[in-house]
């Protein structure tokens, strides 16, 4: 599809503003909608079936000859379609036939140009229809979204939300209808643990308010420290919340909520506050700020997903993406996090929870004949170029051709072990690798989820259309694949 706007990952669009009528045109790189591929896969599998991409010996032609080429009257060869970037032909002989049918309705090479040209735009139109009647069905607007995975996000959660509007055979409760924010949502869990400050947690709180405030161009002389651990130790032990007047526990942190926000987090413009609700106050209304806590609220006494509000499992899961080639979909609310072996055995052993747990292990050698076929353990590590690590047809290989063999390089690669480091897994996977041998050597942390099965109607009405779409040949088979597959890295990391 040519060169991509940004990428995947950074996705980026153009937008053209008119002069005079100020109306916007924006362009969307179309790999952002439907992945990285070729035009030609594009229309064959989301577009219409019956239309091909067309071809054209693009090679063949430069600024001098084109007018010489383009006017002959008979069509390309064969052979004018060897590619010297492909190094070879680019295109089959099943398609050199079919060009050779469709040039029989021009006149000359330039009239079948244009039509090229022409057609190689408007053979993205079904592709794009289809995806737009797709999301339709759910209330999504594509042209309001940037990309794929932000559609099938919104999807997600509104057939999470709005159940029995999202499938009509869904017995699910559509959740908000009945919110009234006039209503007491609060519903505290009798069995979490009073908050207990740890020096090394409010360290960290400190120096993040200084950045903040530092980065807004505020004084940061006067700010809150480290040496003020005992008296907030003391202050969060005995309030409650300045916004919600709820207790302090684990599964409901404290911070501080600065009373002037053109002021820093000073002693004198600070009351302790719920994380999640700090959050939401922020700048806001203090109307708005009330309807997100009421929101919270609802969410957390319904089980809904929300987003992460213990900044150590957040921090947590970020480590992981950035290391280790897992990802993580805990679907649902944090119940707590631990660092005491004891406990992180306990989750493994009992296999009552879902969670996500950072430990040492090994295969013992016993077990190494059964493992052959696929070693269970990915990980992305950095490997050195020596001999004694990559084998020795490998260095010699590497040797004979000149490749610089002094520094580390970064491998996908399978091990029967974790490498003497640290690894994450979620709780089926440990589970599976213990089954199959695994000695859990040292254990270093672990975070505990509640179980939820929120986008269970998600999930069970996509796999039923694309199996209906399976069944009737229609190309929308492919779209229910992406939704479901994008669904799941849109936010992997904020929302549990």
């Amino acid at each position: 599809m040519g060169v991509p706007i940004g990428d995947l990952n950074n996705t980026k669009s153009i937008t053209v503003t008119h002069k005079k009528s100020h109306m916007k045109l924006q362009f969307i790189d179309a790999e952002n909608l439907f992945g990285p591929m070729t035009l030609k896969a594009c229309v064959k599998d989301y577009g219409d079936k019956t239309v091909h991409k067309d071809v054209f010996p693009y090679e063949i032609i430069n600024s001098k000859n084109w007018n010489e080429v383009l006017m002959k009257t008979e069509p390309f060869e064969y052979e004018n379609f060897k590619s010297s970037l492909k190094e070879g032909y680019s295109i089959t002989k099943d398609e050199q036939d079919q060009y050779l049918i469709d040039f029989k309705r021009f006149a000359n090479r330039l009239e079948y140009h244009k039509y090229y040209n022409i057609n190689d735009t408007e053979i993205m139109v079904k592709p794009l229809m289809n995806l737009i009647d797709t999301f339709e069905q759910f209330n999504i607007d594509v042209l309001h979204y940037i990309s794929i995975a932000s559609c099938a996000y919104a999807t997600k959660h509104y057939s999470t939300y709005f159940a029995s509007k999202f499938n009509l055979q869904s017995d699910k409760q559509t959740y908000y209808s009945d919110f009234d924010i006039n209503a007491d949502y609060s519903n505290p869990n009798p069995n979490a643990k009073p908050f207990i400050l740890t020096a090394g947690y409010w360290k960290n709180k400190c120096y993040h308010y200084k950045q903040q405030d530092y980065k807004a161009g505020r004084e940061t002389g006067k700010n809150v420290t480290a040496d003020d651990y005992d008296y907030y130790k003391r202050l969060f032990e005995t309030s409650v919340c300045s916004i919600c007047s709820a207790k302090f526990t684990y599964d409901n942190p404290p911070s501080l909520d600065r009373q002037d926000n053109e002021l820093p987090h000073t002693k004198d413009n600070c009351l302790p506050a719920c994380v999640s609700y700090n959050i939401a106050h922020a700048n806001r209304d203090p109307k708005i700020a009330s309807l997100h806590i009421k929101m919270r609220q609802y969410a957390i006494k319904h089980n809904l997903p929300m987003t992460l509000s213990d900044e150590r499992i957040y921090n947590y899961f970020e480590n992981v993406l950035q290391e280790d080639l897992q990802r993580m979909y805990m679907a649902g609310r944090s119940r707590f996090y631990s660092e005491k072996p004891y406990v992180i055995k306990n989750c493994t052993d009992q296999r009552k929870d879902i969670f996500v747990a950072k430990v040492k292990g090994y295969f013992p050698k016993s077990e190494y004949n059964n493992l052959l076929p696929l070693l269970p353990i990915f990980r992305n590590i950095q490997i050195e170029n020596k001999e004694e690590v990559i084998g020795e047809y490998m260095y010699s290989q590497a040797q004979k051709h000149s490749l610089p063999m002094t520094k580390k390089d970064r491998k996908l690669t399978t091990l029967v072990d974790t490498n003497g480091q640290y690894t994450v897994f979620n709780n089926y996977y440990l589970w599976l690798l213990i089954d199959l041998g695994f000695v859990i050597t040292d254990y270093k942390s672990v975070a505990v989820f509640e179980k939820n099965t929120a986008y269970e109607t998600f999930v069970r009405t996509m796999m039923n259309l694309r199996i209906q779409a399976i069944l009737a040949g229609s190309s929308k088979e492919k779209f229910y694949k992406l939704i479901i597959n994008a669904s799941y890295g849109y936010d992997t990391l904020n929302t549990v």
